[in-house]
């Protein structure tokens, strides 16, 4: 783990499947403040040292997909147009998306994101390198490989 002092959800949340994080009462995220309040985005710090995008990591490795989404979405929403760190976090969070259809069993839908999770790290690869941001790219498109090759059906839910 990257970030061990903040902790995973109690649950993972799939739609139509668990409570609404945010919106339902019994949601793991209901009326619980942001842990780490500040500034979403600072040009300053290195991302891969900022605790929200690490934990982020922390939530994806460990399934909690939609979470992760969530979490690096509002970064993604906090970074400036024309900064490149947009089309890392677009790649992550479309690459997590896809993890959420999978596990719902809409592998159409998947293999689309994965596609577009391909082009965006194609293009931070050629830009960076295959690994920005502690992030192994090349793993993580593997790990999207493996899991659409698994059986059809929802999986990893």
């Amino acid at each position: 783990m990257r970030e061990p002092a903040l902790p995973l959800p109690p649950y993972r949340y799939l739609p139509g499947r668990a409570p609404h994080p945010l919106r339902h009462p019994d949601g793991h995220r209901h009326f619980h403040p942001d842990p780490l309040p500040g500034p979403l985005w600072d040009p300053q710090r290195a991302p891969a040292a900022d605790r929200r995008f690490r934990h982020g990591a922390d939530l994806y490795d460990a399934g909690f997909w939609w979470e992760a989404h969530e979490l690096w979405e509002a970064i993604w929403h906090a970074v400036p147009r024309d900064r490149p760190e947009r089309t890392l976090l677009q790649g992550l969070i479309q690459g997590a998306a896809c993890r959420v259809k999978l596990a719902l069993g809409h592998e159409a839908p998947a293999r689309r994101l994965r596609a577009r999770v391909g082009e965006k790290l194609a293009a931070v690869r050629a830009a960076r390198g295959p690994v920005v941001w502690e992030t192994d790219l090349v793993a993580f498109e593997r790990g999207l490989d493996r899991a659409l090759a698994g059986p059809p059906g929802p999986r990893g839910g």
